[in-house]
């Protein structure tokens, strides 16, 4: 036993038992319920902490593994045992995912709230396909059970598996279902998220070997809306369409450049910086003099705005946005450290703490802190702020200044040159 983590899954109310008369959760249940500490009274301060918890060993037949892994672990850690037994045949693989996706409630059959796979689990399963070779099972799975991937936290580490599921079929008989998966799926305001589907298509398109499934790639992306948050992708963008595309695609590009956000243009500027000098007589200098101008407007403002935070530690967060919450949002912005939600959020148990716990803390706005939930005659929370949001700005306040640095020597001049063409 190697005592590795195998992840957690659906905190599930298990059914009345007498072993189990309060009805608590699995995770109540196995939770780490205590703890103790020796401490020394001078300055060396604990020198030793325990921590109870309880373990149940498990064991079954090999020959009955994958089995109980599909039972009993997360989809995830299933899907990656099976992939460590590669070669798998399209038959087994086609029995894993019917026994799988009935574990988990995937699929159309639960329409109209359709659970589908995770993005860890559909870039170890593109692989179980690849080896598989059944179109068949492949068209099944992007149709019925696969995410739309677009915008999806953590995307970025399928690619390497849509490339390839991308050039081991045949585009028109996969080509249809795979773009579908590439668009953007459902996301909450504030959570997380990874590559846009404009980026995610220009991932693609630029390493699939067929010029029938780029040019699709390509023609959808053209469609979406220009979102590109990182330096690669802005080097494919301008590889893939800025450079081959005509004086008709150039400007519709160039006015999508324009529209982008400054706080999102410095992947813009840094790449097309690279690839156009002050000689350039074309339209594309004055596009790189626009939105450097821009980026450096923005960098000033941020600059000036980040100098106001304190510059020894403090756990103010003058930022801080809590939209709906305005105690929560004033004990951000004050020099406190943490707080309870007692008498101000009512949860109905435990579980519906943790719920609110996760919802909040998946991207903090301009703050940083986590929640804990606990139980005392009602179930409440405690908001502990972290030091990882005064850390994150006072490096982000040294970023901007070394940019709007460069770019001040390299673009002197392009502010007032943008502001006269804009007029």
């Amino acid at each position: 036993m190697s005592g590795e983590d195998l992840g957690h899954w659906i905190d599930e109310i298990v059914k009345f038992n007498f072993l189990n008369p309060a009805r608590k959760t699995l995770l109540q249940l196995w939770k780490g319920y205590g703890k103790v500490e020796d401490v020394y009274t001078g300055n060396e301060g604990p020198i030793k902490s325990t921590k109870y918890s309880r373990f149940a060993i498990v064991a079954w037949p090999i020959t009955h593994h994958l089995l109980h892994v599909v039972i009993h672990m997360p989809a995830e850690f299933a899907v990656e045992e099976l992939l460590s037994l590669r070669p798998v045949n399209a038959a087994d693989l086609r029995n894993f995912l019917r026994a799988i996706s009935a574990r988990h409630g995937w699929g159309p059959a639960n329409h109209p709230f359709t659970m589908e796979t995770s993005v860890r689990f559909t870039r170890s399963f593109f692989e179980l396909l690849v080896d598989a070779g059944d179109v068949d099972l492949v068209k099944l799975f992007l149709t019925k059970y696969c995410p739309r991937l677009g915008n999806s936290y953590g995307n970025e580490t399928a690619v390497p598996a849509i490339i390839k599921i991308a050039n081991a079929f045949v585009w028109s008989e996969i080509g249809e279902s795979l773009l579908d998966i590439l668009d953007n799926g459902f996301h909450l305001d504030g959570e997380n998220r990874g590559h846009s589907n404009f980026e995610l298509l220009l991932h693609v398109a630029d390493s699939v070997n067929s010029a029938e499934a780029q040019q699709a790639l390509l023609k959808m992306a053209l469609e979406k809306e220009l979102n590109l948050r990182t330096v690669k992708g802005v080097g494919i963008f301008w590889k893939r369409i800025i450079i081959p595309g005509d004086a008709q695609t150039f400007k519709e590009m160039r006015d999508k450049i324009l529209k982008v956000k400054p706080s999102e243009l410095g992947p813009f500027v840094e790449v097309f910086t690279k690839n156009i000098d002050d000689h350039d007589t074309t339209v594309k200098l004055g596009v790189l003099e626009v939105i450097a101008a821009k980026r450096m407007d923005w960098l000033g403002g941020e600059i000036n705005r980040f100098d106001e935070v304190d510059k020894t530690f403090s756990w103010k967060m003058p930022f801080a946005k809590y939209p709906g919450y305005p105690t929560i949002e004033r004990f951000l912005h004050s020099p406190e450290e943490s707080m309870t939600t007692v008498g101000l959020v009512k949860f109905s148990d435990l579980r519906s703490a943790k719920k609110f716990a996760r919802e909040w803390t998946r991207s903090p706005y301009e703050a940083s802190f986590r929640m804990t939930a606990g139980e005392n005659k009602e179930p409440f929370l405690t908001i502990t702020k972290t030091r990882k949001w005064h850390n994150d700005a006072q490096e982000e306040l040294m970023q901007y200044r070394e940019e709007l640095i460069q770019l001040s020597e390299r673009f002197h001049g392009a502010q007032k040159r943008a502001r006269s063409r804009a007029e």
